[in-house]
């Protein structure tokens, strides 16, 4: 992923290759839906009972990271004219049914995130998962504002 994206700022991305940028938020699914299983299953099989507000804050990380790749890729794929020729416009390419993995795997996980928000019994400390997710969220805004990509 490192290369690719060193290869995107060297060279540019080419406007069919540019919804390759979401392919981050199915692996943040995958990887952290194996972390909150791990979680559950250590805790269930070896009688550890282990901190559910650390493992919000873990989802709340993911997701929040999985937002910020689907921010980026929108307002790349936005700025090269992606959705106007590909998805609404008359060219065709297979890239365009690529686009469902990664609506459904942060449906997927947002779904795990809701759920642990929901089992948590506890309240967090004075600065939430949800306080860091929406400054998070505020400060990418900002740096896109700055930089006029939205």
């Amino acid at each position: 992923m490192t290369i690719g994206l060193k290869s995107i700022f060297q060279y540019g991305i080419s406007i069919e290759g540019s919804p390759t940028l979401w392919i981050a938020i199915p692996i943040l699914t995958i990887l952290g839906i194996t972390i909150v299983r791990m979680f559950f299953g250590l805790s269930h099989n070896f009688d550890s009972h282990g901190n559910m507000s650390t493992l919000y804050v873990f989802t709340s990380i993911i997701i929040s990271l999985q937002i910020v790749f689907g921010i980026v890729g929108y307002v790349v794929m936005k700025r090269i004219g992606y959705f106007k020729d590909y998805l609404h416009g008359e060219k065709k390419s297979p890239g365009v049914y690529a686009l469902i993995c990664p609506g459904v795997a942060i449906f997927v996980f947002g779904m795990f995130f809701y759920i642990l928000r929901a089992y948590q019994k506890t309240t967090l400390s004075i600065v939430s998962a949800r306080h860091i997710s929406w400054c998070l969220y505020l400060s990418l805004l900002y740096s896109l504002k700055q930089h006029s990509l939205c």
